[in-house]
C-alpha cells in the first residue's frame, strides 16, 4: 500500500476517537462493520493492566471484554504522539497492531516540531516492521488552519479532514468531543487556548462537514454537540 487513498477510497470508513462518552454507547458491531476502521490515540482492542474505562490514561488499551462497546477491527492506527515513541514502545505496540491486521500508521499531529531523533524513530518502525506511515501534507494543514480562522486544528480534526479528502464511500465519526467531558465541561481549556486551540471551532468545522456532505454520519452524542453549540 503506497498511499492513504489506496486504503480508504471507495470504502466505508469509521474513525474512532477516545471521548469518554464511548463508554455509554454499545456500538462495537457497528464500528467493525466498516471496511476500514481508523483508531486514534489509545483506543485499541487488546487487554492491558493499565486500562481505565474512561480513557484517562494514554497507555490504556481496550480489553476484549469491552469489544461490544468499541469493536476490535483496527485497519489503521493514528496516535498523535507517534514520533515521540521510544524504540521499546515501538517494539511493544507495532507487533500487536500487525497481529490485528493493522495495515498502516497515520501521523496526524503535523504542527509539532519533529527533529532528527523523532525521524529516526519513524524510520526504525518503517524499516523493521515494513509498515507504511502516512502523514497529511503540509498544504492541507495550512488550508485547515485557514478554515478554522487561523487557529490550530486538534489532531482528530486534521485526521478526519485527511481521510475525507481521499474519497471514502462513507465516513462514520464517533468518539470525538473536542475536549468536552461527559458533563459537557471543557477539559484543559486554558492550556488549549494558550496553544491556539479553540475547541468550538473544531466542533463547528465537523458540523459543517456533516451538513455539507451526504456520506458523512456521526454518533448521537456528537450530533448533540452540533445542535447545542
Amino acid at each position: 500500500m503506497n498511499s492513504i487513498q489506496e486504503l480508504v477510497e471507495g470504502r466505508s470508513v469509521a474513525i474512532v476517537g477516545r471521548a469518554e462518552y464511548l463508554n455509554e454507547i454499545e456500538q462495537g458491531e457497528l464500528i467493525d462493520s466498516h471496511e476500514v476502521v481508523v483508531r486514534t490515540q489509545s483506543n485499541l482492542p487488546w487487554p492491558s493492566p493499565s486500562f481505565k474505562l474512561k480513557f484517562d490514561n494514554e497507555e490504556s488499551f481496550v480489553p476484549r471484554d469491552f469489544q461490544h462497546l468499541f469493536g476490535t477491527k483496527t485497519t489503521a492506527f493514528a496516535p498523535s504522539n507517534l514520533p515521540y515513541w521510544s524504540l521499546q514502545e515501538s517494539n511493544e505496540v507495532i507487533p500487536k497492531l500487525i497481529e490485528r491486521d493493522c495495515r498502516c500508521l497515520v501521523q496526524h499531529k503535523i504542527y509539532n516540531t519533529i527533529g532528527a531523533k523523532e525521524i529516526a524513530v519513524l524510520d526504525f518502525i518503517r524499516d523493521k516492521y515494513n509498515i507504511p506511515i502516512f502523514c497529511a501534507p503540509y498544504e492541507q494543514f495550512v488550508d485547515l488552519v485557514r478554515a478554522l480562522d487561523y487557529t490550530f486544528p486538534m489532531p482528530g480534526t486534521l485526521l478526519i479532514d485527511y481521510i475525507k479528502r481521499h474519497n471514502p464511500k462513507s465516513l462514520y465519526l464517533t468518539g470525538f468531543a473536542c475536549y468536552l467531558d461527559t458533563n459537557d465541561v471543557w477539559l484543559k481549556c486554558e492550556v488549549k487556548v494558550v496553544r491556539d486551540h479553540k475547541p468550538l471551532y473544531d466542533i463547528r468545522f465537523l458540523r459543517d462537514l456533516v451538513a455539507q456532505t451526504d456520506n458523512v454520519t456521526v454518533d448521537d452524542r456528537l450530533m448533540t454537540y452540533f445542535k447545542t453549540i
